[in-house]
């Protein structure tokens, strides 16, 4: 077994075991007989990992050594004969960027990589993360117009919310202030939050809408 494709850095010790036959290539779990894995799961994870280099390799040259997204031209930091980082010029800006994560079910295919320089991997990264965080948000924000609802005239005050939501102070009070500022939710001078008419409309055509 290639050392430079093993995906792990167990050490000579490790590496001698797995080519010996004792662990799983992937997951170092004892392997099933007659495989190098094992479970398929883990044969499918190690394909995929091994497959990506070569496949960088296709999209830097498809992507002529520039960002895909703003267009930055790295060729200055390439050696002119063997395509490679020059040695000398630091960290090369371009990076492999997958166009639907891995972690949402995207797979390491030349059609899901992009050639982005550091900065706009950092903008795509930085959506991404957001978009994750907003969906995550999303059921508690409803949940908090939906209590809101329920108590429709008398309105609730933190520490009921907290009560009725079973959450913790701090992340209810982002939360409340989120539903504020877009103007769904209210509160007065004693503390009292209660739903809008904005509120409530959102809150009836949910499940129209993407997000809050």
């Amino acid at each position: 077994m290639n050392r430079h494709h093993n995906p792990f850095r167990g050490g000579d010790a490790h590496l001698k075991q797995v080519e010996q036959g004792e662990f799983c290539y992937y997951c170092r779990s004892s392997r099933l007989p007659g495989s190098r894995f094992c479970s398929s799961e883990c044969s499918s994870h190690y394909r995929e990992r091994m497959k990506v280099p070569f496949l960088e390799g296709k999209a830097w040259r498809r992507a002529g050594n520039k960002c895909e997204e703003c267009g930055f031209d790295a060729e200055a930091y390439m050696h002119p004969k063997t395509g490679k980082e020059w040695a000398n010029r630091g960290r090369c800006p371009l990076e492999i960027h997958h166009i639907r994560p891995i972690s949402e079910g995207g797979k390491s295919t030349l059609d899901n990589l992009r050639l982005l320089c550091v900065e706009c991997h950092r903008k795509q990264t930085l959506a991404l993360k957001q978009k994750l965080a907003a969906a995550h948000r999303r059921p508690k924000l409803i949940a908090i117009l939906q209590a809101l609802t329920e108590r429709n005239a008398i309105g609730a005050t933190t520490a009921q919310l907290c009560a009725l939501l079973n959450r913790s102070t701090t992340p209810l009070l982002a939360d409340l202030k989120r539903l504020r500022n877009k103007g769904y939710i209210e509160r007065d001078k004693r503390n009292f939050y209660y739903i809008t008419v904005l509120g409530r409309a959102k809150l009836e055509g949910i499940s129209h809408e993407n997000k809050i």
